[in-house]
């Protein structure tokens, strides 16, 4: 909880124990309708898409696994969904971080407060519909495949292959797409935004949209590169670009998780393409120059990394050449730069994000929130915690007081 420090002190001390009680129900008392709004959006969702679709619309290869279990387990399953039924009723708040991480779920949950327990108990209703759907496995489908031995022979009773109805994976397709349609990422839209909602509220949504919008040319796809990769474009830009003239060896199948047998011999970024690709199709990801290594006049470097399309440059596997002249005419054009190797249990990454770069967060620990219990009247005031509340405030630290109370009367919010 955040708190504001009063440019002045209160006017009385009376009843600062009743106005702290205030102040600790009304904080505490609005986390757990939260938590319990949290709680409901995960319950809803895993009863409608984690149970019931899945019967459903079970994954290719795995439709007799995934129906053997749901019977086997469905007088649980039905119990413990029935508790979640039963506790519908308490108090649920969807506003705040609740809405921002799930804006579909909470609009339509906080329309009436029955809201979340009709949808709930209509979804458990389907759920029991295909849960008596499901037929009784097979021998085949519930006996392991472990050979049992006779205790006075010593013969072996016959196998039971517990695979019987199971699709064999070498037969599932999984194969990529060599052609995507790569679609725009608007942070305006709602489905979009509910998409990356988890990191909406981990990053906020003025930098999520930042990011949205940049274009980001790495060199390198190498095992670390590789890693670098996934992370850009799990992450969602809008462009991402890759450059490596280097083939693929034995060597970076070790690592590079993205490279097999079939691409020895293939450079490596070509063969990552379709595979990076499919990863989010709300980035554009493509390669540059796969024929040359990385060169060293301002002049080349600006023809292949262009300033006004791109925003950031990575570079992993690079000489020291190389990495000291596209530093430079990055940090000449104001771009981010950052250089990262790994070599066995050895790695080093060195970032250079221009003069005009500001670090803001010192130790990038999340800010600390704690209760605190009175504020004294005094010019020099002693604020006290909570009994038993710590915090980690050093000298020259800011603090913010809010939400601070009088006689059960908000001086200020």
């Amino acid at each position: 909880f955040f708190f504001l420090m009063p440019r002045r002190p209160p006017r009385s001390t009376q009843s600062r124990s009743s106005a702290a009680s205030d102040v600790y129900k009304r904080q505490v008392h609005g986390g757990d309708k939260k938590n319990e709004a949290h709680s409901n959006i995960v319950r809803y969702a895993n009863v409608k898409y984690a149970m019931v679709e899945q019967l459903r619309n079970p994954p290719k290869g795995f439709e007799t696994i995934i129906r053997r279990h749901f019977y086997l387990k469905k007088a649980e399953i039905l119990e413990e969904v029935r508790k979640w039924l039963k506790s519908a009723e308490k108090d649920a708040s969807y506003t705040g971080l609740v809405h921002d991480h799930n804006p579909t779920w909470a609009t339509e949950l906080k329309q009436s407060k029955t809201k979340y327990r009709d949808m709930l108990a209509e979804t458990i209703k389907e759920l029991e519909t295909e849960l008596n759907k499901l037929p009784v496995p097979s021998t085949k489908d519930v006996v392991t495949k472990t050979p049992i031995k006779s205790a006075k022979r010593g013969k072996k009773k016959e196998e039971t292959d517990a695979n019987a109805g199971v699709a064999n994976l070498e037969e599932v397709d999984v194969t990529y797409e060599k052609e995507v349609k790569v679609k725009e990422m608007d942070m305006t839209d709602e489905m979009i935004k509910d998409r990356w909602s988890r990191y909406i509220g981990a990053m906020g949504l003025d930098a999520v949209a930042k990011q949205a919008n940049s274009s980001v040319f790495l060199s390198g796809l190498g095992p670390l590169g590789m890693e670098i990769a996934k992370n850009i474009v799990l992450g969602g830009v809008k462009r991402f670009t890759i450059h490596d003239n280097r083939t693929t060896t034995y060597n970076d199948l070790s690592g590079q998780f993205f490279l097999g047998e079939e691409d020895v011999g293939k450079n490596r970024a070509e063969a990552s393409l379709s595979k990076l690709q499919q990863l989010n199709y709300y980035v554009k990801v493509d390669t540059a120059a796969l024929d040359k290594q990385l060169p060293t006049s301002e002049e080349e470097i600006a023809a292949l990394i262009d300033p006004k399309v791109y925003n950031m440059i990575i570079l992993t596997e690079c000489t020291s050449e190389v990495q000291v002249a596209i530093n430079k005419f990055a940090r000449k054009h104001k771009m981010p730069f950052i250089l990262a190797d790994c070599y066995g249990v050895f790695s080093r990454v060195f970032s250079d994000f221009g003069d005009e770069f500001v670090v803001v967060d010192k130790n990038g620990e999340e800010v600390q929130e704690v209760m605190i219990r009175n504020i004294t009247n005094e010019e020099q005031g002693v604020v006290t915690l909570l009994e038993g509340a710590k915090h980690k405030f050093e000298d020259g630290d800011e603090v913010i007081f809010s939400d601070v109370f009088y006689k059960g009367s908000p001086i200020f919010m």
